[in-house]
């Protein structure tokens, strides 16, 4: 089993809703509620869900970005907030991001030799000739030609620069790579290429990445586990093809039937969820999913249903719905459109 390389225990991200005429706070929006993952040295583990759900905030708190307003990210057997200033700058190495919008990840007002210097510049690394040679080694790593670096970011189309955001990440050699969304701005003529490339990547570099993104089969392609986001809590963890066969929660159920068939002559079941995702700022008691789940009962009000071990057959699968395993949108064939 592959030894575990981040560990988030419990972790709660809220941004407080100030007003009044002392700007006090009035209320809370609760990002991230609760949540528990790891990430192995070498895996990928996609992070998927609505938007809003709260994915790209937790992806942000785990490389360093926000605080968390509670719980604990535990990173290469270091507690991230028990560390020093300059024990946080050392291990902030190992933890990169790579981010949505390839254009305003990347300063307009530099040439791309200097960003893809500048990690090299603030951890003090190299000589000048030394820092030069690797920016080149970068370009060539990501498929970019030496002279783009004298070029800046606006005179690149947005596969390219995801490319250039793709080598800063990996200049330090990293540990970890935060994958936020890094294809969904990117034509799906360009998406297939820069997935590839970071499979290639991962292969030859033995990077382990958290892969955020909305879309499953995306995720699918790339990840070794998955894990389901709903209003700031993970739903279900599970093995993706294992996920992908058997999905348990009722919203795992309807964001697979979601997802293409690439076959026109298969009429797929599709799952259609009524209602409206609840607001952050006033979340529903007990399972959060439950003002939405045609499954629901008087205990899923109440109880907050916790993220328990299904142990199917030795496979990897954890859920939380109290009643996993024994509901399925099969069962209702009036609400299959």
């Amino acid at each position: 089993m592959s030894e575990s390389l981040l560990q988030v225990q419990n972790v709660e991200k809220y941004f407080p809703i100030r007003g009044g005429l002392l700007f006090r706070e009035v209320a809370r929006v609760s990002a991230v509620n609760d949540v528990s993952l790891e990430v192995k040295l070498g895996e990928t583990v996609g992070l998927v869900g609505e938007s809003g759900c709260g994915k790209s905030t937790l992806g942000r708190v785990i490389a360093g970005l926000y605080k968390a307003s509670s719980g604990k990210v535990i990173f290469n057997g270091h507690d991230m907030a028990n560390l020093s200033k300059a024990q946080l700058r050392e291990q902030s190495r190992n933890i990169q991001v790579i981010f949505q919008d390839p254009y305003e990840s990347l300063n307009p007002r530099h040439a791309v030799g200097y960003i893809l210097e500048e990690p090299f510049l603030i951890h003090r690394m190299g000589t000048s000739a030394e820092r030069r040679k690797w920016v080149d080694e970068l370009l060539d790593t990501v498929g970019l030609p030496a002279d783009a670096k004298s070029k800046y970011p606006h005179e690149f189309s947005g596969g390219q620069r995801q490319r250039i955001g793709i080598a800063r990440a990996i200049a330090l050699k990293p540990k970890l790579i935060v994958c936020d969304e890094p294809v969904s701005a990117l034509d799906v003529s360009i998406q297939s290429q820069i997935m590839n490339l970071l499979i290639d990547l991962q292969r030859d570099r033995g990077l382990a990445f958290l892969f955020i993104a909305h879309n499953l089969s995306v995720v699918k392609h790339c990840s070794d586990r998955i894990a389901i986001m709903y209003l700031g809590r993970i739903v279900e963890f599970a093995d993706a093809h294992h996920l992908h066969e058997r999905p348990l929660h009722p919203y795992s159920q309807a964001l697979i039937s979601a997802i293409p068939v690439p076959d026109p002559t298969i009429e797929p079941s599709r799952h259609i969820l009524e209602g409206e995702v609840p607001s952050p700022a006033n979340l529903p008691s007990g399972c959060h999913f439950h003002t939405r789940c045609p499954f629901a009962q008087e205990r899923c009000r109440t109880d907050v249903p916790p993220l328990r071990d299904m142990k199917l057959k030795g496979e990897f699968h954890q859920v939380a719905c109290h009643f996993a395993g024994e509901v399925s949108f099969a069962k209702l064939p009036s609400l299959i459109k």
